[in-house]
């Protein structure tokens, strides 16, 4: 089964609370703040101007936050249950539209142009480098001349030996440890952001220095954010 397959069954089955559901369960609340507090931060000045494109929204809780300073918000998921949640919490906002769609194509809106694009920990359910070029193609097509697209939580390639290291170091047993390490070799995508920049550049792109999650997250162990900008 190919890594994206596998991902959309998995955010498809996924249950518990709001937060539970879109893989946050570790977070506290004021953490959850510092990452959305963040991706406000990079993506620049919010204002009632701007049409926002949420890829990876699930059920809305970045929407929720700051819908109210914007124009209008697209939430873009391809988890059947993620995006069925959302269109019920948002059915009476008109400045909210919630899309199942899958980032590879986004067909949904082709004809659309964002001044802000948040791609919120996708890249590392995708395949393979292609893949991403796919993806800069088509959040090209959808952007503007000053669009900021701001990419997070990208499993870093130079520090997933160490990152996988770490679970020899925790109080599980060996079985609990041999899948978790299977798990994050087979399943997640790791991403060196050399190869990152000189595909953004061969798209259109100009693309962000590495930026390191915040260091009160947990991410900040293995995974770094970035954002393009068209040349």
């Amino acid at each position: 089964m190919k890594k994206s397959s596998f991902w959309k069954k998995y955010w498809s089955k996924k249950k518990g609370s709001e937060i539970e559901k879109i893989g946050r369960s570790s977070y506290t609340t004021s953490q959850l703040f510092l990452y959305y507090s963040d991706c406000i931060e990079k993506l620049g000045e919010l204002n009632k101007k701007d049409t926002l494109l949420d890829v990876g929204g699930g059920n809305g809780l970045f929407a929720n936050i700051c819908y109210s300073f914007l124009k209008k918000i697209y939430i873009v998921d391809y988890s059947e249950n993620l995006v069925s949640e959302a269109k019920k919490k948002f059915k009476l906002n008109k400045k909210i539209n919630v899309i199942l769609d899958n980032i590879l194509e986004l067909k949904k809106i082709k004809k659309k142009k964002f001044d802000k694009i948040l791609v919120g920990s996708v890249l590392q359910y995708l395949n393979n480098y292609d893949e991403i070029k796919m993806v800069f193609k088509v959040l090209r097509n959808l952007s503007k001349k000053k669009t900021i697209i701001y990419f997070t939580h990208n499993p870093d390639a130079q520090r997933k030996k160490k990152f996988l290291n770490s679970y020899k170091k925790l109080d599980w047993n060996s079985k609990k440890i041999q899948k978790a390490l299977i798990f994050e070799n087979k399943k997640r995508l790791w991403l060196d952001y050399k190869k990152i920049s000189k595909i953004a550049k061969n798209t259109g792109f100009i693309s962000s220095k590495k930026i390191i999650p915040n260091k009160s997250l947990f991410e900040t162990s293995h995974m770094f954010n970035f954002y393009l900008k068209i040349k």
